[in-house]
């Protein structure tokens, strides 16, 4: 993230907002908590409470998720090894650093009928940032907000 960030400075951005979706909102969340350079953060569907979404023993069914729920290739890189994919994913858990995250705006985007992250924790999380902060709860969405129509038609048509 670092190494991106600062490509966009040299190229003249003067200012960086990060937008991810799942475990890409957990790394962007917890990027924004620890450096100072970002000036806003919106998190689709972060599972902020990463221990208590995945455990160790289910780590396999993860990639497996992850990798079918990729915009990329899933034949372009190896699969990741699950014993090493989940403490990956517990050390970028923004749970313990989300605080940290303001005076940085951030918005929480959390779709109600998600499969892997529920609400609870996008309340979880949003209680647990400082100001200023946003929580957007989306009717009838699921976890992966890029791909699901239910939110974006009923935004599209208001």
């Amino acid at each position: 993230m670092r190494v991106i960030m600062d490509h966009a400075f040299t190229l003249g951005f003067e200012q960086i907002a990060l937008v991810g979706a799942s475990a890409g909102a957990a790394t962007d969340l917890r990027y924004a908590a620890l450096d100072r350079k970002v000036d806003a953060v919106a998190s689709l569907a972060s599972p902020g409470l990463i221990t208590h979404m995945v455990t160790s023993e289910h780590a396999a069914d993860m990639v497996h998720l992850v990798r079918k729920a990729s915009t990329s290739d899933p034949n372009a890189s190896p699969e990741p090894d699950p014993d090493a994919f989940h403490p990956d994913m517990v050390r970028h858990d923004p749970f313990p650093v989300i605080d940290k995250i303001s005076p940085t705006p951030l918005l929480l985007i959390q779709g109600d009928a998600g499969a892997y992250v529920s609400v609870a924790t996008a309340r979880q999380l949003f209680d647990a940032a400082g100001e200023p902060k946003e929580l957007l709860i989306l009717p009838g969405a699921g976890h992966v907000l890029r791909k699901d129509p239910v939110p974006w038609t009923r935004w599209s048509s208001s």
